[in-house]
């Protein structure tokens, strides 16, 4: 009776988790600016010149700094927004968390070097 039960829950389980709606590609479309990057419960709102554009031919350009740029292609599986920038000699494919998306706001999870940081962006356009 116990592993019927633990059965039912699992499955249970399984069937609410694939039930989330999928996230609207369309509200990703667009220009946004950096606004905070949460890390270890800090706030740091000086991330100003932090920039991503994402157009709806799945390619996207990245501003992190006045020094850095990343462009390239994007897709996005379930919650998980996979980039890999073809402007690098190595092309690897990065992967962060949609944790929320809507017409005006995109927080990104992030973990860098076992931390994990939110970045959080506006539609500037």
């Amino acid at each position: 009776m116990t592993s019927r039960l633990v059965f039912t829950f699992a499955l249970l389980s399984l069937l609410f988790s694939a039930c989330e709606p999928p996230i609207d590609n369309t509200l990703l479309l667009g220009q946004w600016q950096a606004v905070a990057m949460v890390e270890a419960d800090k706030v740091n709102e000086d991330i100003t010149d932090i920039r991503f554009n994402f157009s709806d031919a799945d390619t996207y350009t990245y501003q992190g700094g006045p020094s850095y740029q990343e462009a390239g292609h994007y897709r996005i599986q379930g919650d998980l927004l996979y980039s890999t920038d073809t402007l690098a000699q190595q092309r690897v494919e990065k992967v962060v968390r949609i944790i929320k998306l809507t017409s005006d706001t995109l927080f990104l999870q992030m973990n860098k070097g076992g931390l994990d940081q939110e970045m959080r962006l506006v539609k500037s356009k």
